[in-house]
């Protein structure tokens, strides 16, 4: 350690030991370069770390832990880490990135996220800086922690709540605000009788929900118990969920969506009904994390086994066995849900 460094209070373990691997790299330099981070990693938390190259407006991605890769089960190096973040949490991330590199200070953070289980998983983040090969503070890697024991197959599926934050000074001091801590805003949470809208073709074996506006924290059971009353017993259908270009999910609860597939899984049980798959059009963005996260729960309480989004409505008809012109039909003609 050296003058003005500072002793954080972690709650995991892994964040002492990166910190530690972080200050033994560094020597007399005021951050390790990336080649020297690279090149000697710390095995214990390696399968955890990634690393951000901080640009004007974006946070590339130049590496992602064998672990953290499966938990997003894809590879994003080489994009940008901001697509992948809910929009009302992007600007602080980026801001607080920011920070990290022109101060050449640490930063410690405490959230929770919701688990494929239903379950609050406390999870730790310890971010730091490093240089490019001519000593400019231009990276960030970080280490995530889940302190919560997972069970078999659980992975974190929605962020929920930043715990606590702050910034650790590594000897160079600090930024004079405060570290950015995102926030849901609740009081923005409104909608209309025509933001989500229910039709059911029996005859062709689907139902469209179709999702626009801003959708409050209820909407989703609502919807699920509306098409309870509406289901015929011992059919098979197919959801077909239709996302609205001007729709706005970054407000909702996602605990709401867990609410919302129990309740539709208690509709099919008592109805006898099963539903075969789960189809999203989605405009201009298939890794929407709304729908990727109902896929999951869904998946998981065992009510569909398959899903897949398309830009297309042509490509998501074709997909489960249907005309597209009855589908246009039957997306048009749903009813508002309330």
């Amino acid at each position: 350690m050296r003058g003005g460094d500072s002793v954080p209070a972690f709650d995991g373990h892994l964040g002492p030991t990166f910190l530690a691997h972080w200050r033994g790299l560094r020597g007399d330099l005021p951050a390790p370069s990336l080649r020297s981070f690279l090149d000697h990693p710390e095995p214990s938390c390696a399968p955890y770390v990634y690393i951000l190259d901080v640009k004007k407006r974006e946070l590339r991605v130049r590496l992602m832990g064998t672990l953290l890769e499966e938990v997003r089960k894809r590879n994003i190096t080489g994009d940008d880490y901001l697509k992948f973040q809910k929009p009302v949490v992007r600007d602080a991330i980026f801001q607080n990135m920011k920070g990290v590199v022109s101060s050449c200070c640490g930063l410690r953070s405490g959230y929770q996220t919701k688990s494929n289980r239903d379950r609050d998983l406390s999870c730790e983040v310890l971010v730091l800086p490093l240089a490019d090969d001519n000593g400019f503070i231009r990276y960030t890697a970080g280490v995530t922690e889940v302190m919560t024991d997972l069970l078999a197959g659980e992975v974190q599926v929605a962020w929920t709540q930043v715990t606590g934050i702050e910034w650790i000074d590594l000897g160079s001091g600090t930024p004079a605000v405060k570290p950015a801590s995102p926030e849901p805003d609740h009081s923005r949470w409104s909608w209309n009788s025509d933001d989500v809208r229910l039709s059911v073709n029996h005859e062709l074996g689907y139902f469209v929900v179709v999702v626009g506006g801003e959708v409050g924290p209820n909407i989703p059971r609502l919807t699920y118990e509306r098409l309870g009353r509406e289901l015929e017993r011992g059919e098979t259908l197919n959801e077909v969920l239709i996302f609205n270009g001007d729709v706005d999910l970054s407000l909702l609860d996602h605990t709401q969506l867990f609410a919302a597939a129990d309740t539709l899984k208690s509709a099919c049980t008592a109805n006898d009904v099963t539903v075969n798959k789960i189809a999203g059009f989605i405009h201009g963005n298939i890794n929407d994390p709304v729908f990727k996260l109902w896929s999951v729960i869904c998946k998981e309480r065992g009510i569909a086994a398959e899903s897949n989004a398309f830009t297309e409505l042509e490509d998501l008809a074709e997909w489960i066995g249907v005309d597209v012109a009855d589908l246009k039909r039957d997306v048009s003609s749903a009813k508002p849900v309330v």
